[in-house]
C-alpha cells in the first residue's frame, strides 16, 4: 500500500498490537462493540484495544464511512493498522474501503485496494468485484469497470447488470444493448432490475423499433413486470417519441403507483400534451410534489405562467408543500409573467421555512426581481448571497443591464473575474448588452473580440445581435451592416429587426431597405418590416414608397400584433390589449379611466 504510506507518513512511526485471536468468543461481541464505538469518537483509542478481530477491523472502518469522519480520520489508516497487526481482510472489509474511496474519487487509493483484492485471493468474488466494478463507474473510469468485469471467469447477474448500468450511465446505450445480447447468449434470464436498466438503454438510443423489440421480449420471457419497469418502459417510448405508445402501455398495464402516474404525467408534459397531463393528473388517486411540479413545470415551459402560477397556488390549497423544485418553477413564471406579488410571496415562504441554506435558489431570486423591475432587492439579494457561482453572477449582471445600468453590470462582472468565476454564454450576452445601454462601444468591441482569446466561448447569433445593436445605438450603420455580412452563421430576424431599427433611428433609407428586404425574405408575412420602412420613406418625403407600402399592408390583410400591457393585482396578473374590451371589468375600468381624465384637467 505505498500511496497508503505517502499518505500516512505517521505509520511508520507507529506500532499497533492487537492482542485477541482473530477467532474471537461471541460473549465478548458486546464489549468489542462498546469498544468500537469508542473507538470511532476517539482514534487514536485504535492503538489501546485489548481486543480485536476482523469484526472489529470493519466494524472501525465502517463507522468511520457511516459517520461522516472520512476526512478526518480516513478509513485507510485503520486497514493499514489491521494489517500491520497481522490481520486478514475478508470482502467486507474491501466493501467498506471502496465506499470510503468513492466518496472522495482517491483513484490512486483505489487502484492500490485494486491490488490487495488481487492478492488477497478476493478477485474472483463476485461481491467483491461488484464493489471494484461500481467503483470505477463512479470515479468515471468504466474502462477500469470493464476490466474488472472481463477478468471474472463466470461473472453472474448481478456484475452483468452492474457493467450494463455503468454504460447507460455514460449514455452509451450500443455497448449496454450489445452486452446484454451476450448475457443472454451465455444463457442468462435478467430479472426485473437488469430488464428495467436495458430498458433504459433503448430509452438512450432513442430507437422506437429496438424499445418495442425488448418490450416484445419482456412479455414472452414472463419476466414479472413490476411498477419500476413499468415506469421505466413508460419513460422509454417517450425518449424514443411515441407518447401513444406510452400512453397505450400504460391503460394497460395494472401495475399503476404513484410513481408509474408520475412518469405517464411527465411524459405527456415534455410532449407538450398539457391536456392529456392534466385528464391523468385528475384521475390519480393520490398526488405528491412530484405530480404538482411536472404539470406547474411544463406549463412554465411552454409560456403559460398565468396558468403555472394558478397550479401553484392550488397546491398550496391542497396541502402539499413544495420543495426546491416547485420553487425555481413558480419563480421562472413569475419572472416571465412580471408577477413581482407573488415571487414576494414566495422569498418570504422561502425565508419562513429556511428552504435556502445552501443558497441554491438565490439566482433564481434575483433573475425573479430583476424582471419583474425591483433591480434593488435584486442587487440586495445578491450582496446577501453566500453562494456566488456562474448561474448567480449571470443573473445580476444580466439584470443590471435589463435596466440599463450598464456600468455597474460591467462593475460586477470584473468583480466576477476577479472571484476566478469563469463566464458562459449567457453571462457574456448580459456583457455586450450592459455595453449597448452604456453606450460604451469601445468596451463592447473589445468584450466582444476576447470572447474567444480570453474565455474561450465562440460567438453565437445572441452575441452578434448584441454588437449589431451597440452599434446600432452609436450611429456606426456601416460597421454594424459590416460584421453581419461576416457573420459565421445566417443572420436571423433578431438580427435585421435590430439593425433596421437602428435605420429607423438615424434615418438610413439606404440600409434600411436592405434589411427591410432581408425581413421579409425570411418571412414575407411580417407586416412590421414593412410599417418601418413606409415610415422611413414618409420621413424622406417620399410619398408615394410610402402609400404604396400601406395599400401592399392593406390589400394582404396584414396586421401588425397588437402592443399587450399587464398589471398584478392581489397576486393575479392581468393582461390588456390595445383595442381589448374583453376583460370582465372592462366597464369599471372605463369609468375609472374617465375620472382620472376629468381630474388631470383641472
Amino acid at each position: 500500500m505505498r500511496a497508503c504510506m505517502q499518505r500516512f507518513p505517521q505509520l511508520s512511526h507507529t506500532r499497533f498490537s492487537f492482542r485477541l485471536h482473530p477467532l474471537t468468543n461471541p460473549n465478548k461481541l458486546p464489549r468489542i462493540h462498546g469498544n468500537t464505538i469508542a473507538t470511532v469518537k476517539d482514534p487514536s483509542a485504535a492503538s489501546r484495544l485489548d481486543c480485536a478481530n476482523v469484526f472489529v477491523w470493519n466494524t472501525m472502518i465502517r463507522k468511520q464511512v457511516e459517520n461522516g469522519l472520512i476526512t478526518r480520520d480516513p478509513p485507510l489508516l485503520y486497514y493499514i493498522q489491521g494489517l500491520r497487526a497481522g490481520l486478514r481482510p475478508n470482502g467486507h472489509t474491501f466493501m467498506y474501503l471502496l465506499k470510503a474511496l468513492v466518496s472522495g474519487q482517491e483513484v490512486k487509493e483505489g487502484e492500490e485496494v485494486h491490488a490487495s483484492v488481487v492478492r488477497t485471493g478476493f478477485a474472483c468474488s463476485e461481491f467483491v468485484s461488484g464493489a471494484l466494478l461500481g467503483f470505477y463507474v463512479a470515479c468515471g473510469l468504466v474502462g477500469k469497470g470493464r476490466q474488472v468485469f472481463d477478468e471474472m471467469r463466470q461473472p453472474g447477474l448481478v456484475l452483468w447488470t452492474l457493467i450494463i448500468r455503468a454504460y447507460v450511465c455514460v449514455t452509451l446505450p450500443e455497448k449496454a444493448l450489445e452486452l446484454f445480447r451476450t448475457m443472454r447468449e451465455v444463457g442468462l434470464t435478467p430479472d426485473m432490475v437488469a430488464v428495467s436498466t436495458v430498458v433504459s438503454a433503448c430509452g438512450l438510443l432513442g430507437d422506437l423499433g429496438v424499445a418495442k423489440a425488448m418490450h416484445c421480449f419482456i412479455e414472452k420471457s414472463g419476466i414479472e413486470v413490476d411498477a419500476f419497469v413499468s415506469s421505466t418502459l413508460i419513460s422509454t417510448y417517450g425518449e424514443c417519441g411515441s407518447l401513444d405508445y406510452a400512453y397505450r402501455f400504460f391503460q394497460e398495464t395494472p401495475m399503476k403507483n404513484i410513481v408509474v402516474w408520475n412518469t405517464m404525467i411527465h411524459q405527456s408534459v415534455e410532449h407538450n400534451n398539457l391536456e392529456l397531463g392534466k385528464q391523468l393528473f385528475q384521475s390519480m388517486p393520490d398526488r405528491d410534489v412530484v405530480s404538482w411540479n411536472s404539470m406547474i413545470g411544463g406549463f412554465a415551459r411552454i409560456g403559460q405562467y398565468q396558468e403555472a402560477l394558478t397550479w401553484f397556488h392550488e397546491m398550496e390549497f391542497s396541502g402539499v408543500s413544495p420543495n426546491t423544485l416547485t420553487l425555481l418553477s413558480t419563480l421562472s413564471a413569475c419572472a416571465s409573467h412580471g408577477a413581482l406579488d407573488t415571487g414576494a410571496w414566495i422569498h418570504a415562504y422561502v425565508d419562513k421555512n429556511d428552504m435556502n441554506r445552501d443558497g441554491s435558489l438565490d439566482s433564481s431570486l434575483i433573475d425573479m426581481y430583476s424582471k419583474c423591475g425591483d433591480i434593488d432587492k435584486a442587487v440586495q439579494i445578491f450582496e446577501e448571497s453566500t453562494r456566488r457561482d456562474l448561474f448567480t453572477w449571470t443573473s445580476i449582471v444580466c439584470g443590471l443591464a435589463m435596466h440599463g445600468r450598464g456600468e455597474k453590470a460591467l462593475h460586477y462582472f470584473s468583480k466576477m473575474k476577479e472571484a476566478q468565476v469563469q463566464p458562459d454564454d449567457v453571462t457574456m450576452v448580459g456583457v455586450l448588452s450592459a455595453c449597448a445601454h452604456a453606450g460604451l462601444l469601445d468596451q463592447g468591441w473589445w468584450y466582444f473580440q476576447s470572447m474567444e482569446k480570453v474565455f474561450g466561448l465562440v460567438p453565437k447569433v445572441e452575441h452578434y445581435g448584441c454588437m449589431v445593436d451597440l452599434l446600432g445605438r452609436m450611429g456606426c450603420l456601416k460597421e454594424a451592416y459590416d460584421l453581419i455580412m461576416g457573420m459565421p452563421m445566417e443572420a436571423n430576424e433578431i438580427i435585421w429587426g435590430a439593425f433596421l431599427s437602428a435605420c429607423r433611428v438615424h434615418n438610413n433609407v439606404e440600409l434600411g431597405e436592405v434589411a427591410a428586404r432581408r425581413l421579409l425574405g425570411l418571412d414575407p408575412r411580417d407586416p412590421w418590416a414593412r410599417v418601418m420602412l413606409s415610415n422611413m420613406y414618409a420621413e424622406e418625403a417620399k410619398w408615394d414608397r410610402s402609400m404604396g407600402l400601406r395599400k401592399e399592408i392593406k390589400k394582404k390583410g396584414l396586421k401588425k400584433s397588437p402592443g399587450c400591457s399587464s398589471i398584478e393585482v392581489n397576486g393575479s396578473v392581468h393582461g390588456f390589449l390595445v383595442g381589448d374590451n374583453s376583460h370582465p371589468c372592462y366597464t369599471e375600468i372605463n369609468s375609472m379611466l374617465e375620472k382620472i381624465e376629468k381630474l388631470m384637467r383641472l
